[in-house]
């Protein structure tokens, strides 16, 4: 029932202290004097009603009440250990001082609550401010560091490509310089080797220090001397049709003892005449040892009717009635054969008798001696090996 009443006598309490005017309602409360009132608050000889009305409360809060129970020495003092009665007391303007008072400190309380929401809100925002900043920096440094990445790989890149560059024109150099000295020096061993030096002992060729090998390969094949005197083209002597390979050289005899070079390239010129028959060879050689050639060696001859296509014929002249040939004609037969077997890089054994092809005896002496055919060749080997020594 206390507990009750404390707090019925607390709410009229604070009722009083939000409405002073109605005081007068409450019956426990006396009637103010005349004269006595100051403020909001009602004053008898220096103290508030309240405190002789109501003791326990005395002006105080719900809160404040709690306070004073919990802690009943130091409930309703301030920091400077004043009760509220002390301040309320020597507050001027008493109650209405007090609530304006209170409802100041709400307001500033409020202000300052905004204030706060102010200061949060325009810190969040600076937060955030500085946040997007710093992402838009790190983004910003992120891509510039990446651009410096792929600036420096270029830079590898194109520094690769520059040495690869100079490292193939140093090769390219290297190389034209490496042709040009094999070449100056090639030149040089030639005029050397073609020109004399001269001794105590007396005047000597170059060309005889050389080796075997080394002079065949300086040497040029020798062409004999020959006249040129090539028949009129024609169906049966000279059809001009190309000769595009030589295999081997046929070697003939005339058949006709004791007739000459010139008489022979006669006979062959008549057949575009006579049409007697298709003969003819691309040399003739004279008892007398002269060359006559009478077709080119781009062009066959009709000599081997099989073999026209892909060899060369020679004709010999003769005296004796076995068909041997003179010396001349012998020597200026193996010069020719030398010459043609260089010219068309082929060997002793492509010398052939019109007698190997078609089973003619041509040449006649050569086909009943097959050991004079056999030194014939050995002899243009020799001399082919020798060059002409």
């Amino acid at each position: 029932m206390g507990e009750v009443r404390e707090e019925k006598e607390l709410q009229l309490e604070l009722t009083r202290m939000r409405n002073p005017y109605l005081e007068e309602e409450f019956r426990n409360t006396p009637r103010r004097r005349k004269g006595t009132a100051s403020g909001s608050g009602l004053r008898t000889e220096g103290k508030f009603v309240g405190e002789k009305a109501y003791p326990r409360a005395a002006g105080r809060s719900r809160e404040r009440l709690m306070e004073a129970k919990a802690y009943p020495r130091t409930a309703g003092r301030d920091n400077r250990g004043r009760t509220e009665t002390e301040i309320s007391v020597r507050s001027a303007g008493g109650g209405a001082k007090r609530v304006e008072a209170r409802a100041h400190t709400q307001s500033s309380a409020q202000n300052n609550r905004k204030s706060v929401d102010a200061d949060i809100y325009q810190n969040g925002r600076k937060r955030a401010a500085n946040t997007y900043s710093q992402s838009v920096g790190i983004r910003v440094e992120t891509r510039v560091q990446m651009r410096r990445t792929e600036t420096g790989r270029e830079r590898q890149k194109r520094l690769q490509q520059l040495q690869r560059r100079r490292k193939l024109s140093f090769v390219l150099i290297a190389s034209f310089a490496a042709v040009c000295l094999f070449w100056w020096l090639t030149s040089l061993f030639l005029k050397k080797g073609e020109a004399q030096h001269v001794n105590a002992g007396g005047i000597v060729s170059a060309g005889d220090y050389l080796s075997q090998d080394a002079k065949q390969v300086l040497s040029l094949p020798v062409k004999p001397d020959l006249t040129e005197n090539f028949l009129t083209p024609n169906e049966y002597s000279r059809p001009g049709e190309p000769l595009e390979r030589v295999d081997n050289i046929f070697v003939h005899y005339t058949a006709n003892a004791g007739t000459s070079a010139a008489q022979n390239r006669s006979y062959f010129e008549q057949l575009k005449d006579t049409h007697e028959r298709h003969a003819s060879a691309h040399f003739i050689i004279g008892y007398e040892g002269e060359i006559l050639q009478v077709i080119p060696l781009d062009e066959i001859a009709c000599a081997v009717s099989s073999r026209n296509y892909d060899s060369i014929s020679i004709e010999c002249c003769y005296l004796a009635e076995d068909g041997s040939f003179t010396k001349e004609t012998y020597e200026s037969l193996i010069n020719l054969l030398v010459w043609l077997l260089e010219t068309y890089n082929l060997e002793p054994q492509d010398i052939l008798r019109h007698y190997d092809s078609a089973g003619k005896k041509c040449p006649l002496y050569y086909t009943e001696h097959e050991d004079e055919w056999e030194k014939l060749k050995e002899e243009v080997g020799e001399r082919l090996a020798g060059n002409g020594e």
